[in-house]
């Protein structure tokens, strides 16, 4: 357990009691809690196959590297060691999701105090390694790609005026089409640092729509690269559920019927996976595509799912 203390934050004699009784548990200064992230990260691999240190606890470490990570990003978004870095902080994600069922309820569990930016990219990456895990298996390279293109899909948007990312009244069609932009821009990064073929069709194409709806290009069916179908799906999802600049996040089954409903925009079988994520029951998921969940089920799901640590990010 770490607890991160505000600048001049007086211990008091309960946190030392807390100390004596455990070893486990120390105090950081905010001053020093990107020190101890990078040192984290330096032992990332350690931390994860620790025999010692509780999922959670696990969780709560490689979500707040994964920040740190995020937010160099945004600063520089062409610096060749902080995408080198995101590379290692996917695979720690993959360890931590491959050897705990339960890893990624803790990781969504603590984005909810997050700015936007950061968990927006953590989720989307976290779901689409989710997704390619129950299309694909456990193949660490494929989860490794979606993962890293789910991790750098926006980093176009580093590019725009920040301006019209917080703007909370709607846009304009001029100011919606320079947004509209980013994905060509996150695909032209992508391309600056050598990312293979499949992170930059998703850092491209995740806007893309099955019904050829989406943009930058317009492209529809089997012509949007596998991967970028995925993360087309988990980015919806997670922008529908998340609190943003310019809405409040929706319930998650609303999220999903709003999906249902547009299912010609998605694969298929991709949103089928996002129902078994999600639900993670096939009576819900059944009832769910034949419109009929009753609010007991509803009810039954959210203690389910509530029950795995996981109320902020998939109770309903």
């Amino acid at each position: 357990m770490v607890l991160f203390c505000r600048s001049g934050f007086a211990i008091s004699p309960r946190h030392m009691e807390a100390l004596a009784r455990s070893d486990r548990i120390f105090y950081i200064s905010s001053a020093d809690i990107d020190s101890y992230l990078d040192y984290a990260f330096d032992r990332i691999e350690e931390i994860i196959v620790s025999e010692t240190i509780l999922p959670g606890e696990k969780a709560r470490i490689v979500r707040g590297v994964g920040k740190r990570i995020v937010r160099k990003l945004l600063d520089d978004p062409r610096s060749g060691e902080s995408v080198n870095r995101s590379g290692r902080f996917i695979d720690s994600q993959i360890e931590l999701i491959l050897g705990s069922p339960d890893a990624a309820v803790h990781l969504f569990a603590l984005s909810a105090a997050d700015p936007y930016a950061l968990s927006h990219s953590i989720n989307v990456s976290t779901f689409c390694i989710l997704l390619g895990r129950q299309l694909f298996g456990e193949s660490k390279e494929e989860l490794h790609q979606l993962g890293l293109g789910g991790l750098l899909h926006d980093l176009g948007k580093t590019q725009l005026d920040a301006r019209l990312l917080l703007k909370r009244t709607p846009l304009t069609e001029k100011e919606a089409t320079e947004i509209r932009r980013h994905p060509a821009l996150s695909a032209d990064l992508m391309g600056g640092h050598k990312m293979p073929r499949s992170v930059v069709a998703i850092a491209r194409s995740h806007h893309e729509m099955s019904d050829g709806t989406g943009y930058p290009d317009g492209l529809s069916g089997d012509a949007i690269h596998p991967f970028a179908r995925i993360a087309s799906v988990a980015n919806a999802y997670d922008v529908m559920t998340s609190d943003r600049e310019q809405h409040a996040k929706m319930p998650h089954l609303q999220a999903l019927s709003i999906m249902a409903q547009k299912i010609k925009r998605y694969d298929t079988k991709v949103f089928h996976a996002l129902l078994r994520i999600v639900l993670r029951d096939d009576r819900l998921i059944e009832g769910f595509l034949a419109k009929r969940i009753k609010t007991q089920d509803i009810a039954a799901a959210t203690r389910h799912i509530n029950s795995s640590l996981a109320a902020q990010r998939t109770g309903f």
